[in-house]
């Protein structure tokens, strides 16, 4: 789409936002600083939604759906910044770099198995895009996103915040108790059993 090509100079800076969010919560969900993590999912989502709506009356084109997209994911990173300073000053601290050496080392088969999984992941949830750019057109495109975007957000955040806690007492559980059987199965059941409703209705709708 020739008419958006001018915003590909911004791509670089969603790259680097939104690639320092995954750090950032990790260390929030180490700290066990699960208030920080919430708000960090829910405010960018709702001011991402808020302001693309509200630059999308008033601008034509896609300004409003680009602009508040790195907007929501700059405040997302400020957001996780400002509250891990201020109830988790430790995580500024620099590390030596033998000691990042040694980590690398010590988890070196940690991207072999997450990279793959990630990048199907990826380019699954993404392949609608594709399909429907090269059938349909950009502006088809831009309504995909924005309804996938209204309709799975409370999926997202529920999940997304329920995710980061499992991980942290499934890591717990392994250490203590050398499997994570007991967490998987309590939160595979709630889910499931928070879930149905919802979807049914969606999915009818």
């Amino acid at each position: 789409a020739e008419d958006l090509s001018y915003w590909i100079y911004l791509a670089p800076a969603s790259v680097f936002f939104g690639g320092m969010v995954s750090p950032l919560s990790v260390w929030a969900n180490r700290a066990k600083a699960y208030k920080v993590l919430s708000l960090s999912r829910v405010v960018p989502q709702i001011f991402t939604v808020v302001v693309s709506i509200i630059i999308g009356l008033l601008v034509k084109g896609p300004t409003g759906l680009i602009i508040s997209y790195i907007l929501g994911q700059l405040i997302n990173c400020g957001v996780l910044i400002f509250f891990l300073i201020r109830s988790e000053p430790a995580w500024l601290t620099w590390q030596p770099v033998n000691n990042l050496k040694r980590q690398i080392k010590l988890y070196r088969a940690f991207p072999l198995y997450t990279l793959p999984a990630e990048f199907i992941n990826v380019f699954t949830s993404n392949l609608p895009v594709f399909l429907l750019n090269r059938f349909a057109g950009p502006v088809a495109v831009g309504a995909y996103n924005f309804s996938n975007r209204l309709l799975g957000m409370p999926s997202s955040i529920i999940s997304g915040s329920i995710g980061e806690v499992f991980k942290q007492r499934a890591t717990q559980d392994f250490h203590e108790k050398g499997n994570c059987e007991n967490i998987f199965r309590k939160t595979a059941k709630h889910l499931t059993l928070f879930s149905i409703l919802p979807f049914l209705i969606i999915g009818v709708f």
